[in-house]
C-alpha cells in the first residue's frame, strides 16, 4: 500500500466509480431472502484480502440493518477492502484494525510527562516488523462507550526532523461528539515511542512533543445514534480518495470540514456494504 497513482485521470476515475457505487439508485442487490435459510453462525462470504481469507458470518451481516451498531467484523472487513482497493494510492498509508488502539492504550496514562510504555509484546513486535514512521498516514479506528470514531496521524514520516515548521499532525474525527478524545494524547506519546532514542523523559522530549498539533475539526455528523461506524468508514474512504482535501485544510489551525461530503453518502453505506458483501458471495459461488 505504498505504491503511487501517477495519472490524475486514474484517481479521478476511481473517485467517480466509488461515488457511483455508494450513491447508486434502484433496488439493492441484497435481499433478506438471501439469508432466510441461513443460521447466524453460517459464513455468508469470504473476502480474499491482502492478508488472506476473511470470513463474514450471517450474524455480522445483520449488523448492517438500520438502527443497529455495525460490529468489528464488518469494520475490519471494510478496512481490509479499502487497503486492497487503495493499494496503489497516491499517498503511503497504514490502516490499523479495530484491535490496535485498545492494546496500544492499555495501562498508559494521558500525562505527556510520562513516556509511552507498551503493555505486553504486541506493540514491540509491530514496531520491529513495520517501519511506521515511513508512512504519510497512520489511520487508527477508535472504539469506546459503544461509539466509533477515528484518529489520523498525518505526516508521521516527519517526526525524525520535527521543528516548528515541520511536524506531524493528529486529526481526530467524530461524527457525534464535539470534544477531543484522549486517544490523541496516547497517539502523540506513541509517536515518540517509535523513535528509539526518545524513549526516556528529557527536556528535548518535552519540547519537541509540544510541536505536534492535535486537531478536532467539525465534520459531517450522523443523524442518529447508531451510524457512527459507517461514518468512520466513510471518513477513511474519503481521506484515501482525496488526501489533498485534508492536507490543504490542516494548514489552518481552526479549520473545519463540514463541507467534506453530504452525510447522506455515509448513511447509504449500510446498503452499499450489503451489496458489496452479496457481490463477493456471488463471485465466490461462481468460482467453486
Amino acid at each position: 500500500n505504498t505504491a503511487i497513482i501517477r495519472n490524475e485521470s486514474t484517481l479521478y476515475k476511481l473517485k467517480k466509480d466509488l461515488e457511483a457505487f455508494y450513491n447508486k439508485k434502484g433496488t439493492s442487490q441484497f435481499s433478506e431472502t438471501d439469508i432466510s435459510n441461513l443460521n447466524d453462525d453460517d459464513i455468508f462470504c469470504t473476502y480474499n484480502s491482502l492478508k488472506g481469507p476473511y470470513d463474514v458470518h450471517v450474524r455480522d451481516l445483520k449488523t448492517l440493518n438500520d438502527n443497529v451498531y455495525i460490529n468489528d467484523i464488518i469494520i475490519n472487513f471494510y478496512l481490509q477492502y479499502l487497503t486492497k482497493l487503495f493499494e496503489k494510492s497516491q499517498r503511503s498509508f497504514y490502516i490499523f484494525n479495530t484491535y490496535f488502539f485498545p492494546i496500544l492504550s492499555m495501562g498508559n496514562s494521558i500525562d505527556l510527562n510520562v513516556p509511552y510504555v507498551p503493555s505486553g509484546t504486541t506493540i514491540p513486535k509491530m514496531k520491529r516488523k513495520l517501519n511506521l514512521l515511513s508512512y504519510q498516514y497512520l489511520i487508527v479506528p477508535i472504539f469506546g462507550g459503544n461509539h466509533w470514531s477515528l484518529s489520523v496521524i498525518v505526516y508521521p514520516d516527519r517526526i525524525r526532523n520535527i521543528s516548528n515548521e515541520n511536524y506531524p499532525v493528529i486529526v481526530y474525527l467524530d461524527s457525534y461528539y464535539t470534544f477531543m478524545h484522549p486517544c490523541a494524547t496516547i497517539l502523540q506519546k506513541f509517536l515518540y515511542y517509535l523513535v528509539d532514542e526518545m524513549q526516556t523523559v528529557s527536556i528535548e522530549y518535552k519540547e519537541k512533543i509540544s510541536y505536534i498539533r492535535k486537531i478536532r475539526p467539525e465534520v459531517p455528523m450522523q443523524p442518529n445514534g447508531t451510524d457512527c461506524g459507517v461514518f468512520m468508514l466513510h471518513y477513511i474512504e474519503k481521506l484515501l480518495t482525496n488526501p489533498s482535501y485534508l492536507e490543504d485544510h490542516i494548514k489552518d489551525m481552526n479549520f473545519n470540514m463540514k463541507d467534506w461530503f453530504n452525510p447522506v453518502e455515509a448513511c447509504n453505506k449500510r446498503k452499499a456494504l450489503k451489496d458489496l458483501l452479496t457481490k463477493i458471495r456471488m463471485e465466490g459461488s461462481q468460482n467453486r
